[in-house]
């Protein structure tokens, strides 16, 4: 049985300063509905991730850089949604 202080000395031992250290991954959320896009932002920080909002298409190209992901709502009416997908895939 390992004591707190052997613990310590091993290279696998994780005291949680790692991940203070470590960047969270940004992750569009493209949803015109706010209280859609909150709830989907939400998700996003829940799982560990920061979430960069999009409204509309234009904002992709600015939000998209670095970003991890994307989460693209499907139902809205401002934009295609299958064609959004399409086009962050090909970016």
């Amino acid at each position: 049985m390992a004591t707190e202080a052997g613990r310590a000395d091993r290279p696998d031992a994780d005291d949680g300063a790692h991940e203070a250290a470590r960047p969270a991954a940004r992750v569009v959320v493209l949803a015109d509905d706010l209280i859609w896009a909150t709830r989907l932002a939400g998700i996003v920080r829940a799982a560990g991730a920061a979430p960069v909002a999009a409204r509309r298409r234009e904002d992709i190209p600015v939000a998209s850089i670095g970003a991890a992901g994307a989460i693209v709502d499907l139902t809205t009416r401002a934009y295609d949604g299958v064609a959004m997908v399409a086009e962050l895939v090909a970016a």
